[in-house]
């Protein structure tokens, strides 16, 4: 019963009313351990953020996890933007969910923040694989997209660290997690990305980068 509720995730909000519809066939490889059962939390909205742009607070931008996966990540990363004050929001899309034409199989940790001018939103984000994408090496680390329309439209998801590691596959590999961004108070044009780093996903301690 769990695996015909997966049927109905949709995640994603295209320009269109409707959102990316998530395939089996795409979907069923990603969930992770075959044998067993996988529970989605569909629609669920998690660990929300919001920014205000410091020079029009008519403009605001949310971000959240949508659709939390029990045992890591969320399917994709929501967004919604208001420009009238928060009396009405827009929903838009950050491809970032590999079913819909992004780059990972689970998503998490999102941030925002607005640069001090008020022309550019930064989002960042945890991005992760729970089966090999051969194709990349990328297959777990924290992204960056930027915004220059208060939400609207997202650029290309930027790696500022990545590395080898599958969620629930043994390895070597380090491991990202508890990522922020903060834009300069000062200098629009700096923003700074702080995170952890387990030099193992096993690892008790982690070293903390910026």
């Amino acid at each position: 019963s769990r695996r015909r509720h997966v049927f109905d995730v949709q995640v994603g909000y295209p320009k269109g009313k409707n959102p990316v519809p998530l395939t089996p066939q795409c979907l069923f490889p990603q969930l992770g351990v075959a044998s067993s059962a996988v529970t989605i939390y569909a629609r669920t909205a998690v660990e929300p953020t919001i920014a205000i742009n410091p020079k029009n607070r008519n403009h605001m931008v949310a971000a959240w996890q949508e659709s939390r996966i029990f045992n890591g990540g969320a399917l994709e990363i929501g967004i919604a933007y208001s420009h009238n004050g928060g009396r009405t929001w827009h929903q838009t899309e950050v491809p970032l969910q590999i079913c819909i034409g992004g780059i990972n199989q689970r998503l998490s940790d999102p941030w925002l923040s607005y640069a001090p001018n008020g022309k550019r939103v930064y989002l960042n984000a945890l991005v992760v694989n729970t089966t090999l994408d051969i194709n990349t090496q990328n297959q777990q680390g924290i992204i960056v997209c930027v915004s220059e329309d208060h939400g609207r439209s997202w650029s290309i998801p930027h790696f500022v660290s990545s590395s080898q590691l599958v969620l629930g596959v043994p390895s070597s590999f380090p491991f990202d997690d508890k990522n922020s961004i903060t834009a300069d108070r000062n200098h629009s044009k700096f923003a700074y990305c702080v995170w952890d780093r387990f030099p193992q996903v096993t690892s008790f301690h982690s070293d903390t980068l910026i």
